[in-house]
């Protein structure tokens, strides 16, 4: 084995010997031989080459010199479209005189121009500005307070804590405070006129305010409705119409002058208006019952419901903020009022159920500004009989001629019949005895599904 190993390594040194023969790596003497010949066929110069090569391609070359970079920007600042900086200042100048911006002199004299034709109102004044008021200066309530002519017992703390509370609840809700005091341009002339008649503090008018917030087909859950909330029977009492055609808890003038009445009453039996009105809002014999258990005669030291125990304090803070809107921020002119009630008043009669919209033709107007006008109107129809309408201001020229021609052609064009009522009827079979609908024949009579009808009853219907 040993001489097999001397061989192998005999005949590897043999093999390097001969490939450093035949190598494509030069020695070092051919190496320098190599690159003396490669300096003259290279491509590359030498360095003397490189600069004869420099110097030409400085002629030649794309790529200009520092010197050529020169004399080109200089041939373009003359040919250049964008102008030097001289010209660009001298175009600033001018576009300062041309431009649709104009300097600060310029803007003030377009102001001042823009506020001579426009139409837009100059602005307000910081010092006439609206502003808020901070809260809590607000709550500081300075006495003397009345109520219709009574004084409110500041000194009592817990009265104070009670009114504070509602004032400020009131101030909180601004956008309804901004709608009480629109409205009370409309309807206050009307309410104060009628207080003045009947005798009473002008104050009450503010119960208006917190019963319905001046809107006049406003309810309640208990089924008050209208002006001042009056339920069904208290209505009645008073003088009111309530039926299916016409309710005139909604009519600003006819529930003014029964809320008069009615507080008047109330008066006389509590002698006292802020008793009276804590029996407007629980009802007077309620309230009596609670002040003979209680052997209290004083509404403010009175045990009663959360309402009307808050009932009084809620008035006389609307008092406060409605007699002086000014001081809580509420800087109210008198264009911002809405308008008076404006109209004319007719009187319309009728053998039988007509359309409202007649009257509108006749009043040369529109249903619904008739319906605007009396919210007491309840129907699409008249029911026969005689009725006292608003109508709008300046149409009562030749109004009952226009009314007596249009309710004539009606009548030809709507042939009625009276059917009385049998034993055994019903407003369905009725109806289908004659081919109507029952809505129509419902709606014509005013009566209600659930309702019940009686023998001998006249119904109309229309053909």
């Amino acid at each position: 084995m040993r001489w097999l190993l001397i061989l192998c390594i005999c005949f590897i040194t043999a093999a390097i010997a001969s490939a450093e023969e035949k190598s494509v790596l030069p020695t070092p003497e051919p190496i320098a031989e190599a690159s003396a010949s490669a300096e003259e066929e290279s491509v590359l110069p030498t360095p003397e080459p490189i600069a004869e090569a420099s110097a030409s391609a400085e002629e030649e070359s794309v790529l200009p010199t520092p010197e050529l970079i020169a004399e080109a920007s200089a041939s373009a600042e003359e040919e250049s479209v964008l102008p030097p900086q001289e010209p660009i200042a001298k175009s600033c100048a001018s576009a300062e005189e041309e431009s649709v911006l104009p300097p600060q002199e310029r803007i003030a004299e377009a102001s001042a121009s823009y506020e001579e034709e426009s139409v837009l109102p100059p602005p307000v004044p910081i010092a006439e500005a609206s502003t808020l008021p901070a809260l809590i200066p607000a709550l500081r309530i300075e006495g003397p307070l009345y109520f219709a002519g009574e004084e409110v017992p500041l000194d009592n703390q817990e009265v104070r804590e009670r009114l504070e509370k509602e004032l400020l609840l009131t101030l909180w809700d601004r956008a309804q405070v901004i709608l009480w005091i629109k409205r009370s341009g409309r309807y206050m002339p009307v309410i104060e006129k009628t207080l003045r008649e009947e005798g009473l503090p002008d104050d009450l008018k503010y119960l208006a305010v917190i019963e319905s917030a001046l809107l006049a087909h406003i309810g309640s859950p208990k089924g008050a409705k209208g002006f001042w909330q009056f339920i069904k029977g208290t209505g009645r009492r008073y003088g009111l119409t309530i039926n299916r055609g016409r309710d005139d808890r909604r009519n600003i003038y006819y529930s003014t002058r029964a809320a008069s009445q009615y507080l008047k009453e109330l008066y006389e039996m509590f002698g006292s208006w802020s008793l009276a009105g804590a029996a407007y809002n629980y009802g007077e014999y309620r309230l009596r019952k609670a002040m003979k258990a209680q052997e209290v005669d004083d509404y403010y030291r009175l045990y009663l419901p959360n309402e009307t125990q808050r009932y009084l304090f809620r008035i006389v803070a609307a008092k406060m903020v409605l007699s002086d809107p000014g001081r809580y921020g509420f800087h109210v002119q008198e264009y911002d009022l809405y308008p008076p009630l404006e109209f004319d008043k007719v009187t319309v009669t009728s053998s039988v159920q007509i359309p409202l919209r007649l009257v509108a033709k006749a009043a040369c107007t529109y249903y619904k500004q008739i319906r605007d006008l009396n919210p007491e109107l309840r129907s699409q129809h008249l029911r026969k009989g005689e009725h006292t309408l608003a109508i709008p201001k300046g149409s009562a020229d030749e109004f009952q001629a226009r009314y007596t021609q249009f309710v004539t052609e009606w009548k030809e064009e709507n042939q009625i019949r009276v059917y009385k009522i049998k034993e055994g009827d019903s407003m369905s079979l009725i109806a289908a005895r004659f081919d109507i609908k029952l809505e129509s024949l419902l709606r014509w009579n005013n009566v209600n599904s659930r309702a019940n009808i009686f023998p001998g009853k006249e119904l109309i219907l229309y053909e």
